[in-house]
């Protein structure tokens, strides 16, 4: 949502040759370097060549990312005319809103409903939608084009409430659902489900920052501050993988107070990672894989 919001300013001027030598180039160049340190980290090079070859092309199971990020940045001319009118970009985001994220989470939730007639006709419903092929607003696009709207326009308080607690409720669903499958091992709900809370909560975070954490830390100290860190947080997406399955290996978990776990995973991890990114960059060779 903050490259939306950046990238689809018509104030800044993005050209077919930056979009594709500089943003596209650049995920793409670490897409094929990390895939091969990953590769060679977890030791796939002893099952032979295809099994290489082939755990390069896939990558790592985080860099997916990447990938997805460049179809988008491909998209930037497309969607910098979408956004020239916020009517138009309301719509699409209204679209995406029922067929991205809300239709595919009511399908994976009657899926449970396995033998019932709510499962018979949410199968039935389901081939008439997949023959729509209704593809213009799916994937991470809204996401994209939701950071532009939501940084353009100006909500009225009420409006940022119910904001918030659509993202704060979406947020308690999702550890209680998790939960509720970990302790009781039930069997998990779908990703479309968890995609539509997931919207849910990066708009309310998105929204909450902008109108209640911006304005408080508009000092040029913390805009310097923001930016030292944004030098960094690539390299810390990049390397938090390999930290992470280290700290597995090491048995450094702390599932006993599952409360406590992924606070303290999160800082750990991400002080680890932004650690040695910080000794990459200051390699002038490695400096450019982060």
């Amino acid at each position: 949502m903050i490259s939306g919001a950046n990238l689809l300013n018509p104030v800044r001027h993005i050209s077919l040759k930056k979009i594709y030598f500089k943003y596209v180039f650049r995920v793409l160049k670490a897409y094929l370097i990390w895939s091969c340190i990953y590769a060679v980290w977890d030791g796939v090079y002893q099952s032979g060549k295809l099994a290489f070859a082939t755990t390069i092309i896939r990558g790592k199971y985080h860099l997916w990312f990447l990938p997805m990020i460049a179809g988008i940045y491909i998209l930037i001319p497309v969607l910098r005319k979408l956004t020239e009118n916020l009517a138009i970009a309301g719509y699409f985001l209204a679209l995406a809103l029922a067929f991205t994220f809300f239709i595919p989470a009511v399908f994976s939730v009657l899926r449970f409903s396995e033998g019932s007639v709510f499962y018979a006709l949410t199968h039935a419903f389901e081939e008439v939608y997949s023959d729509m092929k209704f593809h213009f607003t799916l994937g991470y696009t809204a996401f994209f084009v939701a950071g532009y709207f939501f940084e353009t326009i100006v909500l009225q308080l009420p409006v940022r409430r119910m904001i918030y607690l659509l993202g704060i409720g979406a947020a308690c669903i999702t550890i209680g659902t998790i939960y509720y499958a970990e302790v009781y091992s039930a069997p998990p709900i779908e990703n479309d489900f968890y995609f539509l809370l997931d919207a849910l909560e990066a708009a309310a975070m998105f929204v909450f920052v902008k109108y209640n954490i911006s304005p408080r830390l508009s000092s040029a100290w913390w805009n310097q501050y923001i930016r030292n860190i944004s030098n960094y947080t690539f390299g810390i997406y990049l390397v938090h993988a390999m930290v992470l399955d280290e700290l597995k290996k090491l048995g450094m978990n702390i599932k006993a107070i599952p409360i406590l776990q992924i606070p303290v995973n999160v800082i750990l991890i991400f002080g680890i990672s932004m650690g040695i990114t910080y000794c990459l960059r200051k390699i002038p060779l490695l400096r450019r894989i982060v």
